[in-house]
């Protein structure tokens, strides 16, 4: 019989080699857009250091911390009735 591999938790992240898919995901836009400017080696460096420097800012943080950031920059589109828009910081009653 053939062993099956189980997540330690059921809400992991989905791992791509050694790095976890939201830190891949910035990382391999800049490589992608240093693949269109012709220049694949400091495309390459530049995603190194950029998902370094990410994996860094979210350890010491939860698991949704960019999308938290992003709603709150308002880079977020939230027409929804459940979501204040992001730009008002103070509300008046």
């Amino acid at each position: 019989m053939k062993a099956n591999f189980l997540p330690q938790n059921l809400d992991d992240q989905i791992m791509v080699l050694m790095w976890s898919a939201d830190e891949l995901l910035p990382g391999f836009a800049i490589f992608i857009v240093g693949i269109f400017f012709d220049q694949r080696i400091i495309g390459i460096l530049c995603a190194i250091v950029v998902t370094k420097i990410y994996k860094r800012s979210k350890e010491g943080t939860h698991d949704g911390h960019l999308l938290h950031l992003c709603y709150y920059h308002g880079l977020i589109n939230t027409t929804g009735t459940g979501f204040p828009n992001a730009h008002e910081r103070e509300y008046i009653p």
